[in-house]
């Protein structure tokens, strides 16, 4: 047994040192232009234009590396992300409004002037969108009263497809899920009118029960992540790194709403890499975990 232990660790341990060395050949602000490229690609706006810019930028700075420092370049991507968001502000969604200034971020820190300048701009903003992020989402729960009853996951859990697997783990009945849809469809039809103010839906105790426990855990875990950030010892780091991947995982392979994962793990990576080399490269496995979380394997095993 300790001779298989011993191997394990030192294939684990080999892994690391590769993925590192790999990584040395870049330099920081090289590879998280390169890693919110490859966002941009996948999760951008779904204009071809805008699509077409981005690819463009792409596939250059892979031909040709320094593309990936020009400032003029990034400038020009966060003014196109900007006028985007401006002129379609009520649809957009909220992690598309953090990537655009992500954007502004980047194009900033590779017009600087030097080095330490860059990586100041770098990390301080990618902390400060973490604890924004955080933040906001604790201060928008807080103040939404059907989220504090309750109410918000017990509509959206049984409403949403892609928490199908959720409800199935726990065995909730799809019948459930069924019944509370035709009453959405009642409620929406217009040759119905209502004479009161709500209408409750169909669900059991067990699935009430279920929806608050997932309120309380949700809101919960941001505030503690949010307290964590907020101090720099290196041990509190720690802890919020751990807990940041525990949070990242536990939501994203439920809820696969992976654009906003794959941002929270680069702003996580860039703010990380230089003291916590082994916990960024978990940031890294995880951009590239919550895309098997995307991939339609609930279906399969439905």
């Amino acid at each position: 047994m300790t001779i298989k232990s011993s191997t394990a660790d030192l294939s684990i341990e080999t892994f690391n040192n590769a993925c590192q060395e790999s990584i040395a050949r870049w330099t920081i602000f090289e590879f998280v232009s390169l890693l919110t490229l490859i966002l941009l690609s996948f999760y951008s706006y779904s204009h071809n234009h805008y699509q077409y810019l981005i690819q463009i930028f792409f596939v250059g700075s892979i031909i040709y590396r320094p593309m990936l420092s020009y400032g003029f370049g990034w400038l020009g991507l966060a003014a196109i992300f900007t006028y985007v968001v401006a002129n379609q502000w009520h649809p957009v969604a909220n992690h598309k409004i953090l990537t655009t200034y992500w954007l502004w971020v980047l194009a900033f820190m590779h017009l600087a002037s030097n080095e330490q300048l860059k990586h100041k701009i770098l990390v301080t903003n990618a902390r400060f969108l973490v604890i924004f992020t955080m933040l906001g989402a604790c201060i928008q729960k807080l103040l939404s009263p059907s989220y504090i009853d309750g109410s918000f996951f017990e509509m959206t859990l049984l409403t949403e497809t892609y928490f199908k697997f959720i409800l199935e783990t726990f065995g909730i009945t799809p019948e459930l899920s069924h019944l509370a849809k035709s009453t959405i469809r009642a409620i929406q039809t217009p040759s119905i009118k209502l004479t009161v103010d709500a209408v409750k839906l169909p669900v059991t105790p067990l699935y009430s029960g279920l929806a608050m426990a997932v309120t309380v855990w949700n809101l919960g875990i941001q505030f503690v992540l949010e307290a964590l950030c907020l101090f720099k010892a290196k041990r509190v780091q720690i802890c919020f790194h751990l807990l940041m991947l525990f949070f990242i995982h536990t939501t994203y392979i439920v809820a696969p709403f992976i654009g906003f994962g794959w941002l929270i793990c680069i702003l996580c990576y860039a703010f990380s890499a230089h003291i916590f080399p082994k916990i960024s490269l978990a940031y890294l496995l995880s951009i590239v975990v919550l895309g098997v979380y995307e991939s339609p394997w609930r279906d399969l095993i439905s």
